[in-house]
């Protein structure tokens, strides 16, 4: 395992030789993305990369296709068009193939789940310097365990489409639900990561009411429970419209005479200690309010759809996601377990471009992710996925402390080309 010292000194190395071989990208225009597809197995994440690499060859892109080492590849090879993959062991080769052919412009990778964490890093050099990643991998393992590499390349995507594949276990119900992957071993579910025995495995996907987790997942949901739960996450940069989405959704239960719920965080958590007159109520950017109960600790969220005064709610909403403690996933996948529709708003990244520790893995634990773009305030693109703090006029150092709330005088948003971070030590200035 190499250390942090030896990484920085591979990742220099391999920026130096690709700005060497391919020339530092332009301004306003360059293009670079990251299209990520998750989701369990058996739900088309695959089948969406190769229908990226047959258009690529349509339009005469130059593109590079990569797997891990002896993994088989999912990508169908029915003919000459799709070239086979390239197998490699370590996320830093990707960088080493590519910068030797200054035409290729897209890079797909599959199963980046098997990849080490530096795959995110090698995604996110490769999209700020104009290539178009399109990447594939499961978020959770058939232990129901958050995959971390996943996770944070969910954040760090600037495209998250998060597929769903059958259960097969929901008799009437014929639309896609499941977002959870059982691995069976002889007909029965494996929940132990050393039981596991490759004579007789099988992988099934299957919804959230019938997975059976392994041992460390505290959030199990028992099959006998008749009503059916999920966690929506709705994310984004800031003034993306994140907040008006929960709002909408509100609105539309009031119509329908549904019972709902409103939480938001203690302003003293968000504001260290400075108190919010404007706490009891959810506030959009565009004015628009909603009472909400206050909570400072996640558990309480709970307490009170459980047996509180919320307790009759049939949807649970929840913003500013980001400010909660670390069990807040732990309560949003109870409350989705126990039969409430839980929607959650939030920030996927602070303002240098890194995940929430906890939002990373409410993301891979959802059965639906909304990821809302804003308008860069630099280049006018519609596609801003950063949330960029502005200090004095000019962009804040990686240093600065995370937790800064604040409006349009502290923040503004960003694409992935215009987003600044004087300091940040994983990024090209």
């Amino acid at each position: 395992m190499p250390s942090r010292r030896q990484k920085k000194n591979v990742e220099k190395r391999l920026k130096e030789q690709f700005i060497d071989q391919r020339g530092r990208p332009g301004g306003w225009g360059v293009g670079g993305s990251i299209l990520l597809y998750t989701g369990p197995t058996c739900s088309g994440k695959s089948d969406e990369l190769k229908i990226a690499a047959e258009r690529a060859i349509d339009a005469n892109i130059n593109y590079r296709a990569f797997i891990y080492e002896g993994t088989e590849t999912h990508i169908p090879m029915e003919h000459d068009r799709i070239p086979r993959n390239d197998e490699i062991s370590d996320s830093y080769e990707i960088l080493e193939e590519i910068s030797q052919d200054k035409d290729i412009s897209m890079v797909i990778v599959d199963d980046v789940e098997k990849f080490d964490e530096a795959i995110v890093w090698v995604c996110n050099f490769m999209a700020d310097h104009g290539i178009e990643v399109r990447a594939a991998g499961w978020e959770l393992d058939y232990l129901g365990e958050v995959n971390d590499t996943t996770a944070k390349l969910m954040c760090a995507a600037d495209f998250l489409v998060k597929q769903t594949g059958v259960c097969d276990l929901c008799e009437g119900y014929n639309f896609p639900r499941a977002t959870r992957t059982q691995r069976l071993q002889n007909g029965r579910p494996v929940v132990k990561r050393e039981a596991y025995n490759e004579k007789g495995a099988d992988f099934q996907a299957r919804c959230r009411k019938h997975f059976i987790p392994g041992k460390k997942v505290s959030y199990g949901m028992s099959p006998d429970d008749k009503k059916f739960g999920f966690l929506h996450v709705i994310t984004g940069c800031m003034y993306s419209g994140k907040t008006e989405r929960l709002l909408t959704m509100a609105r539309k239960f009031d119509v329908a005479n549904r019972r709902y719920s409103f939480f938001l965080p203690d302003p003293n958590i968000k504001n260290n200690g400075k108190r919010d007159t404007k706490a009891d109520k959810v506030v959009s950017h565009t004015g628009n309010k909603q009472d909400a109960m206050i909570v400072s600790h996640s558990d309480q969220i709970y307490e009170e759809c459980s047996s509180g005064s919320c307790c009759e709610s049939e949807i649970v909403f929840i913003d500013e996601a980001q400010f909660f403690d670390d069990s807040f996933v732990e309560v949003c996948n109870k409350l989705a377990n126990k039969g409430f529709g839980v929607v959650v708003g939030g920030l996927d990244n602070n303002f240098r471009g890194e995940p929430y520790s906890h939002m990373k893995d409410l993301l891979a634990t959802s059965d639906r992710v909304e990821k809302l773009h804003a308008v860069c305030s630099k280049c006018n693109s519609l596609f801003a996925t950063r949330s960029q703090r502005i200090i004095d006029g000019e962009p804040a150092h990686y240093d600065e402390e995370v937790h800064q709330p604040g409006g349009k005088e502290k923040y503004s948003a960003r694409c992935r080309h215009d987003h600044q971070v004087p300091g940040n030590p994983y990024k090209m200035q």
